[in-house]
């Protein structure tokens, strides 16, 4: 196994919610900040903290604490008591930071191991500048008393989520979830990643990669052992915590990926934990059968959850609660991941996923449907700059639902910059050379895995839970709509209308959650090729089913 360093650093990972105004003519009602702070109680269930400002401002924080468990508390403050701040995440080269400022002033001055901290020291240097010297994945608002500013930003690619919105008398409110402040605000979006805003202002982007414009093209060389040492990196980085780490295993090649990379990398004797969900039908879910193969490859720890129908069933209220979103697509694979993740918080606060690779690496069944290397390249930065409303969402609250934290190691900056520049002829799938999808991916980790995985063909998450599952929700939630009901589908919702019966009853449940305009207008259903106007399936099933199978080699 490779060797490398686990240290200590003090994780928070939480639910965060604040409320600023320009005056302090009506003072900010602390009591209402706290009610609404507990609807995000499920993100950070060990702790909470409040900080008032003047009656201009309240800062909440729910903790989930994932290391050192006596410290950490959060609202975090400068020694000076001007700068408080509360974040959700975890800052990645909060180590180098504080290496670096030791090196400038002898000390680093921080008054805590947190790595949320340096982000106040850094502030303090640069001002709104700071998020351009942060490593990680994140959410913060961070108020500067001897300005009066509320500074807000989010990592660049979204995977920690925040909400801004304004209520009717002026004051801006964030919060980590919708729910939070659905109910407040009249008008509210998420904040766009690698974005930070002030209270009043405009969001301003601070994340320009080079692979980021529309007529940025791919051209360099792939060489494997790079991409093997940058994915390496990614999930070496994810892997630093004092409690025992898990990772998601639905039997695919990312996430199988993700799982033997870091057994590799954690000492022989740590335990690493597993985790796989299927669907208890007549035909037997491809995914477990494959995580049971991976399981027993890398000797982890392994744990099922097999769902039957009805608990299937009784979960879909719950899911479109935490997950916000009225997609069918993710609500169908969301009853899986909801119900694996309450036997996951049983075992461990923090796991690692394999999000990200189908957009970094072109691993889309549908990307076959085209031999041009741009349009692939454009599709790819396009899903990627979207994954905050879907998949990235996906992951977040289904799991944090159940007070766990999710790791992305497949998008990580540093790989992104890299995979994302190699010429992507290589991702294109190539039949006749027998050249799968992410043959890059898969060419480099080459013995990480059993062949039967490592070259498996891609499926969404749903498909792989079993087609029972998904044919017979459908069926089952058209019952429950009377073609009457339907009929007023565009009158009852004129954003994004459902389109059938099951959409539909998706909708009515959301909507009876979040009521608002602005609620219903923050959901992007995945659609291929960006262009929700196809109305086609997110199943793998219908893009290829000639290819149905294992991937070619």
């Amino acid at each position: 196994a490779a060797s490398t360093a686990f240290f200590l650093l003090i994780a928070i990972m939480c639910g965060i919610l604040a409320v600023f105004q320009e005056t302090a003519d009506v003072p900010v009602n602390k009591a209402d900040v706290a009610e609404r702070l507990e609807r995000l109680h499920h993100r950070g269930p060990d702790e909470s903290g409040i900080e008032v400002w003047d009656g201009r401002a309240v800062l909440g924080h729910k903790r989930l604490s994932i290391v050192d468990l006596d410290h950490g508390r959060q609202p975090l403050r400068s020694k000076d008591d001007n700068i408080v701040l509360i974040c959700n995440g975890e800052i990645y080269n909060h180590g180098d930071v504080r290496k670096r400022l030791a090196g400038e002033t002898g000390s680093d001055g921080l008054q805590t191991r947190s790595d949320s901290e340096v982000i106040i020291a850094l502030y303090e240097r640069y001002g709104t500048e700071c998020v351009k010297h942060l490593d990680g994945m994140y959410a913060f608002v961070l108020l500067d008393k001897k300005n009066g500013l509320l500074l807000a930003a989010r990592d660049p690619i979204g995977i920690k989520p925040l909400y801004v919105g304004r209520d009717k008398d002026g004051r801006t409110w964030f919060s980590s979830e919708m729910k939070g402040i659905v109910d407040v605000c009249p008008h509210m979006e998420a904040l766009p990643p690698g974005h930070y805003v002030t209270a009043g202002g405009e969001p301003k982007p601070f994340f320009s990669p080079s692979w980021a414009p529309e007529e940025h093209k791919a051209t360099n060389e792939f060489n494997k052992n790079k991409l093997h040492d940058l994915l390496t990196r990614a999930v070496e980085k994810r892997l630093m915590a004092d409690v025992p780490v898990g990772v998601f295993v639905s039997g695919g090649l990312d996430s199988s990926l993700t799982a033997a990379i870091a057994r590799k990398l954690l000492p022989k004797d740590q335990p690493l934990h597993s985790f796989s969900c299927g669907f208890a039908g007549e035909r037997e879910s491809e995914d477990l059968r494959c995580a049971r193969i991976v399981a027993k490859h890398l000797g982890t720890q392994h744990h099922e959850r097999v769902f039957t129908f009805e608990e299937g069933i009784k979960a879909v209220e719950k899911v479109i609660y935490h997950l916000e979103t009225y997609d069918p697509a993710m609500i169908r694979s969301g009853c899986g991941m909801y119900l694996l993740c309450s036997v996951v918080a049983g075992q461990v606060k923090v796991a690692l996923c394999g999000e990200g690779a189908d957009e970094v690496f072109a691993g889309y069944l549908y990307f076959r449907e085209t031999d041009d290397p741009h349009k692939v390249q454009k599709e790819c930065v396009k899903k990627i700059k979207n994954l905050h409303r879907v998949q990235l969402q996906f992951q977040d609250r289904l799991a944090m639902a159940h007070s766990v934290e999710v790791r992305v190691p497949f998008l990580d900056t540093e790989l992104l910059e890299h995979a994302l520049n190699v010429d992507t002829r290589v991702k294109l799938h190539d039949h006749e050379n027998e050249r799968p999808e992410k043959w890059m991916l898969r060419t480099a980790f080459e013995g990480y895995l059993p062949d039967e995985v490592l070259w498996r063909q891609k499926e969404q998450f749903g498909d792989g839970l079993g087609y029972d599952w998904i044919d017979g929700l459908r069926a089952h939630l058209a019952e429950t709509i009377s073609d009457e009901e339907f009929a007023s589908a565009a009158e009852q919702f004129p954003i994004n209308t459902p389109a059938t019966k099951e959409d539909y009853y998706y909708r009515k449940v959301f909507s009876q959650f979040f009521p608002t305009d602005s609620a219903s207008s923050a959901i992007e259903a995945w659609s291929p090729w960006s262009r929700p106007d196809l109305k086609r399936d997110s199943s793998a099933r219908l893009y290829a089913p000639e290819y149905h199978g294992s991937a070619s080699r």
